[in-house]
Parts: structure tokens; C-alpha cells; sequence
């Protein structure tokens, strides 16, 4: 029999265990393709982050699927979770080669960025294959990390090729990181330009173990702040393999 003195300490107690366990954070992973996946579409998964696949304080996590066609562009926007992760499912991944399979997201030759970043959250983009977009206008991006202002952002193990303009593309904000991704056969268009990685303002952006190849113009190019270029290979580009350009805020640093 518990003693009326101990009730309202028992209270309490259950009270900030309560309160404790809705402060941790889960992960909440959910299927992306056809076939019976939670959602037939990376579109739909990120309109769901903010809430049944993600939601407040949370870790959203969407695993896509190699026996399902992706040619979508999406921005993403929604900093209600944590952290967001969009990777290929176990399985999935493709080898590292230009044949290996693994999961793609073929735009078809749409004149528009494939996936744009633009959350205040953590972000990871991983083991997906980018191809076949296209410019009219304006320079268009596999991948861009754009004006966020906190946040970290991580682009690996991506292999991005046949398309024009910018492969991986990081403006603004505080630690971005560039790793083993391998970016090749990126086309200049008229006046707008061709980058396999270009890192631009902010600091604390890292490009590490890259291989970057056959870009109109440079393979890897870093300006303004703080940016550490490392064990790269970035050949056979058409302007230069490296722009290294000194920055307004500090002064760049290349290590090959």
C-alpha cells in the first residue's frame, strides 16, 4: 500500500518522465516509390515531413526505391523537423559506377533545379543518382543549398552527370559539406555556366573525396569565406579543374 505522503512525490515523478520521454526526438522513416511504399512520390513525402512523416523536434527520414521512376523536381522548405534525411533504402544503392543501378531521379530534360534545399534544419542527401536536366534561362542545379541561415547541410555519396549548369550548388548559412560524390559530363549553356561543385559565402564548407570530371567549365570552385577543398580528383574540365578564388569574408584554403 503506497503511503498518502509518497502520492504526490509518485506525481511528479510520472510527470517528468512524461515530459522527458515527449522531448525525444524519433525517427521517423517512411517508404518513397510504387509498389505499396508509403508515398508513390518524393513530392508527397516532403509535403508530409512537417507532420505524419516527420513533424516537430523529430528525425524524418524517406528511403526511395530502385524499381521506381523518379523525375521530380522538389524544393524543400518545411524546417519543422530536426533533421531530414532523403537516401536511397538498403539495397537500393547504386555501386559507384556510370552502369552501377541503384535508385535515379531522371528529369527528362525538365528545365528546372532537381532538389533545392531551403529549410533551416539538418539535412542529409545521400546515395542517389541525378541525371538529364536541362536550362532555358537561367542556371539550373542538381542540388542547391540555399540561404539557410542555420542548420547543417551534407550532399554524399550522390553521383550527378549529363545535365547542364551547377551539379552541387551551396550558398549561404554555416557547415555544408561536400563528400565522395562523383559529378561528370555537366554542359555550359549560353551565358550561364558549368560547375561539377561550387561552394559560395558563408563558413565551415568542407569538399572532401570528390571526383569531378568533363565540366564545361571547372570542376570545383569555391569563393567567398571559408571553404577547405580536400583529396579530390577533379580532372578533364574544360576551364580549369580547380577556381580557388580569394573571399570578401576570409581567405580560401585548398588542399589537394
Amino acid at each position: 500500500m503506497i503511503k498518502k505522503t509518497l502520492i504526490p512525490i509518485l506525481i511528479i515523478l510520472i510527470l517528468f518522465i512524461a515530459s522527458v520521454s515527449s522531448a525525444i526526438a524519433a525517427t521517423i522513416t517512411k517508404s518513397i516509390g510504387t509498389d505499396g511504399r508509403d508515398y508513390s512520390t518524393i513530392t508527397l513525402w516532403e509535403a508530409a515531413i512537417g507532420g505524419a512523416a516527420g513533424g516537430a523536434g523529430n528525425d524524418a527520414v524517406g528511403e526511395t526505391y530502385a524499381d521506381s521512376d523518379f523525375n521530380e523536381s522538389v524544393t524543400f522548405d518545411d524546417g519543422t523537423p530536426d533533421s531530414i534525411r532523403l537516401t536511397a533504402a538498403s539495397g537500393q544503392r547504386h555501386d559507384g559506377t556510370a552502369s552501377g543501378g541503384g535508385v535515379v531521379i531522371d528529369r527528362g530534360g525538365a528545365y528546372v533545379t532537381t532538389f533545392s534545399f531551403n529549410a533551416s534544419t539538418h539535412v542529409i542527401f545521400e546515395w542517389l543518382r541525378l541525371t538529364n536536366w536541362s536550362t532555358v534561362a537561367a542556371n539550373q542545379y542538381a542540388v542547391r543549398s540555399y540561404f539557410r541561415s542555420d542548420g547543417t547541410f551534407v550532399a554524399r555519396n550522390n553521383i550527378i552527370h549529363d545535365g547542364d549548369n551547377y551539379g552541387i550548388y551551396l550558398y549561404g548559412g554555416n557547415t555544408r559539406q561536400v563528400l565522395n560524390n562523383i559529378i561528370y559530363d555537366l554542359t555550359k549553356t549560353g551565358n550561364n555556366d558549368a560547375y561539377g561543385v561550387y561552394v559560395d559565402w558563408s563558413n565551415a564548407k568542407y569538399v572532401f573525396n570528390n571526383t569531378v570530371y568533363n565540366i564545361s567549365q571547372y570542376g570545383i570552385r569555391t569563393d567567398h569565406a571559408n571553404h577547405v577543398v580536400k583529396n579530390n580528383i577533379s580532372v578533364g574540365n574544360g576551364s580549369g579543374d580547380y577556381q580557388i578564388l580569394a573571399g570578401h569574408l576570409a581567405k580560401n584554403k585548398e588542399t589537394k
